[in-house]
């Protein structure tokens, strides 16, 4: 599943940092306070990773193909596309704390259960020791790339609320900010999707 985890997060006025944000950037705050009408910057750091089967509850069975093309990762219980997976991710596969690199050519079967691993990967699982017809349960999946396209949705909710969700309380649309072309150790401008009044359009940086 896609994992999110924040790293830091700043809120910044603009009545103590300017109305660029550039000032007393060591005065911030890091949950969301403020006024009737001031302006605020939130810059946050998020860490995103793609990770199947991490807590190792789930069995997977390796069929190795003697074609020698492709092997089969399969799992009755997991749909490999909703955890996140397509065709051309690069793969970091570990059992029992030995990994192995390998590329996802692609997810078959009835409910998307069975990950295509090229051949490459099929030779480094098996170099590995994995075995034609083995089961496990410890097998870690995770995607190496990283997103070149995010859409962050948040909600302010009241604190009594008992379910959180991404709509305003003005006019219930969703709101979220999103950004194409991902850079990695760079702040990024983020556009925002969502309807708002003033109608005036803003930016995040993430």
């Amino acid at each position: 599943m896609n994992n999110f985890n924040v790293i830091s997060k700043k809120f910044y006025n603009q009545y103590r940092n300017g109305s660029t944000f550039t000032l007393n950037l060591t005065e911030f705050t890091d949950r969301l306070q403020g006024n009737t009408g001031e302006i605020l910057q939130l810059v946050e750091v998020i860490e995103i990773a793609t990770i199947v089967n991490e807590e190792k509850t789930i069995d997977i069975t390796f069929n190795e193909n003697s074609s020698g093309s492709f092997a089969i990762l399969d799992a009755s219980l997991l749909d490999f596309v909703q955890e996140g997976l397509y065709n051309g991710a690069i793969l970091s596969i570990d059992l029992l704390g030995t990994t192995v690199t390998a590329t996802c050519e692609g997810v078959t079967g009835s409910s998307n259960q069975e990950l295509k691993i090229d051949s490459t990967g099929r030779t480094n699982l098996l170099g590995a020791g994995w075995e034609d017809g083995d089961i496990n349960s410890d097998v870690v999946i995770t995607i190496t790339n990283h997103p070149t396209f995010l859409t962050y949705k948040y909600g302010i909710n009241p604190n009594k609320s008992t379910t959180p969700n991404y709509l305003s309380p003005l006019d219930n649309n969703e709101q979220a900010y999103q950004i194409r072309g991902v850079l990695t150790g760079v702040a990024s401008p983020m556009t925002w999707i969502g309807k708002e009044y003033p109608t005036k359009p803003r930016r995040l940086s993430t």
